[in-house]
Order: structure tokens, then sequence, then C-alpha cells
């Protein structure tokens, strides 16, 4: 089995930029061994969402995991930011 066959899912995380450093390093906590990270805006729930250097900008994380480290991943978003941050959390099954 190639490295590559143990990811088949995608957690995404799209939320605020104030939260990157301790997302990341709970993340690691976790056992991740990487992701991806684009600033990103757009409009939801919350209304108009920038990502200008003037105010607090938003996140997209994606995290290519097994389906174990994608559960553990979701736990861990809504026990300890869902609350409190504007947030957008998904996952996906993919094939590589």
């Amino acid at each position: 089995m190639s490295q590559n066959e143990q990811y088949t899912k995608v957690v995404v995380i799209t939320t605020e930029e104030i939260i990157e450093q301790e997302l990341i390093e709970d993340l690691n906590r976790l056992g991740v061994k990487g992701y991806t990270i684009w600033e990103v805006h757009g409009k939801g729930d919350r209304g108009i969402r920038s990502s200008d250097m003037f105010a607090v900008g938003n996140i997209r994380v994606e995290i290519a995991c097994s389906d174990e480290m994608a559960k553990d991943i979701k736990a861990l978003v809504n026990k300890k930011y869902a609350k409190n941050f504007a947030m957008l959390l998904y996952g996906y099954t993919i094939e590589v």
C-alpha cells in the first residue's frame, strides 16, 4: 500500500483567520501530517466576510486524512471552535 492510499477523506474548515495559529497547533497535536491554507472572502449567514488588510480575514484549511482522523478533526473543531467563531466545516471522500 502506498502512502497516499491512507488518505480517503478531505476535511475543509473555513473560519476566522484569528484562530489560525491555535487551530494549526491543535491539528498538529492530533497528528495531522499536512494541510493547505488559503486566505478567502465571501458571504454567508454572518454577511459579507472580507479578507482585506484592515479587517480580520478568513481562511480555508484543507486536510487530506484517514476516516478516523477526519472524525477526530471534526470533533475537535466542533467542541473547541464552532460555537464562538464563524465557521463552515465539512468533509468529502477522495480517491488517490
